[in-house]
């Protein structure tokens, strides 16, 4: 799969959403914290941090770290340490008050030289706190954006030994930061793309602030999997194999790594990828599949249903192909909410651009209106299909579709669906239309009483 690897400084992020803001575990001032609550960075110039060894794994909408800290005490007594670790989750209005599940203290562990260790939960109240995350105002000018922020810091006591190696090792769960619209046009939501933001600055505070090893890996494979993207900001990092980014170095400066900045796209199965895989696919209940023209016997109605990417329908017209339609009759009537499809001959990048492609898609249905609840009997076209050619695999489909039909908050009542090209993206070399796979979602109609 092509990856779109694209490098950033810093982020453009919607005012919708908000960012899981993940940071490095460092010393802090015991006696401060013990006494008043407040959490104040401490230097320990007499621990040498040895290396930092860092892994993120993204899943969906969640992100799992795993990250361990190897330190070596140089002084001849033993060093007592108070250990903080931050997890910070940006506020938006729709939280209303509310701690996020990034917060819950069950998905943190703590192991010092590999045993557990309890830790002690600190809320910090709610402050506006600024970020390096920037934000456009309506005139396209770039600003720094403030915004309120909760942070649990996870605190507990540990001792190194004189002359000693001692490990730490912390791992958690944390739901990464996005929003989705539901709107009355679109059976589907919208979904911004997730976002998470680690800081390095806390472990600076360990010895001169230098890592002598460090290593990061970040496994976005299954991200890029379902189809979707990742961009980084802050630093650079190296893709392995796909969808495995790694960084590493010796005597690195965490303080100058300040902070690592993910954004991605998730989007792809949560929009379209949970109904083609569930019960709202009713591709199943398709009785019959034909077309108002076909180019020959290898682009055939029912090439648009046989599971195959890389096969299309092609019109047999001579012309643009709009005004060609697609009759499907199901084997009981029907509730259709939408219509996927797969555009244009989309095994190569070559033969999609050749062919014409839709634009736009009309549908009509026919039903009793007296025997099924309707909402609709046809539907016109308010938005465009997707113009640009995108990678097929038959694993993950709902990475290649695009909307054909959207009945919005209703549904088109059908025993026979009709729909009708209305508008095309011209190809380069040839006249006919092409659609390489077909998708309605729905349900059972639901009878009168």
């Amino acid at each position: 799969m092509k990856m779109n690897r694209r490098f950033f400084s810093v982020f453009l992020l919607s005012f919708f959403f908000h960012a899981t803001l993940r940071a490095n575990g460092g010393p802090v001032d015991g006696s401060e914290f013990y006494a008043t609550g407040n959490i104040v960075p401490l230097r320990q110039a007499q621990i040498r941090l040895l290396s930092e060894d860092l892994r993120i794994r993204l899943a969906g909408d969640s992100g799992f770290v795993y990250v361990t800290y190897t330190l070596l005490n140089e002084q001849k007594t033993d060093q007592e340490v108070t250990y903080g670790f931050p997890v910070d989750v940006r506020q938006i209005e729709w939280m209303e008050g509310r701690w996020s599940d990034s917060l819950k203290g069950d998905d943190f562990e703590l192991f010092f030289n590999d045993v557990p260790v309890s830790t002690t939960f600190y809320n910090e109240p709610n402050r506006q706190r600024p970020d390096s995350i920037l934000s456009k105002d309506t005139g396209g000018n770039k600003q720094l954006e403030l915004f309120s922020t909760w942070r649990r810091w996870h605190v507990a006591k540990l001792k190194i030994p004189a002359g000693k190696k001692a490990t730490i090792r912390v791992q958690f769960k944390t739901r990464n930061g996005f929003e989705d619209w539901a709107t009355s046009k679109s059976f589907f939501a919208y979904y911004s793309d997730r976002t998470m933001v680690y800081d390095f600055t806390p472990a600076s505070y360990w010895g001169k602030g230098v890592a002598g090893k460090f290593n990061m890996q970040i496994d976005a494979q299954q991200v890029v999997y379902n189809g979707g993207s990742i961009a980084f900001g802050g630093m650079t990092l190296r893709e392995k194999i796909t969808g495995i980014f790694e960084y590493d170095g010796v005597n690195v400066k965490l303080g100058d790594l300040g902070r690592l900045r993910i954004m991605y796209d998730n989007s792809a199965f949560q929009k379209f990828g949970r109904y083609l895989t569930g019960n709202q696919n009713i591709n199943k209940h398709i009785k019959s599949i034909r077309t108002s023209s076909s180019l020959g016997d290898n682009y055939v109605a029912e090439k648009m249903t046989d599971g195959n990417l890389n096969t299309c329908w092609a019109d047999g017209a001579g012309e643009d192909g709009a005004g060609q339609f697609i009759d499907i009759e199901f084997d009981s009537t029907m509730q259709v909410f939408a219509v996927l499809i797969v555009n244009g001959f989309a095994r190569s990048e070559e033969l999609f651009y050749k062919n014409n492609r839709v634009k736009q898609m009309d549908a009509s249905g026919t039903c009793d209106p007296e025997a099924y609840i309707s909402n609709r009997e046809s539907f016109e076209s308010y938005s465009d299909c997707d113009s640009a050619w995108k990678p097929v695999n038959a694993k993950i489909p709902w990475a290649s579709c695009t909307i054909a039909c959207d009945m919005g908050d209703a549904s088109l009542c059908a025993k026979k669906l009709r729909l009708t090209v209305k508008e095309i993206y011209p190809g380069s070399k040839y006249d006919d239309v092409c659609i390489s796979e077909i998708y309605i979602l729905g349900a059972t109609a639901e009878k009168r009483q």
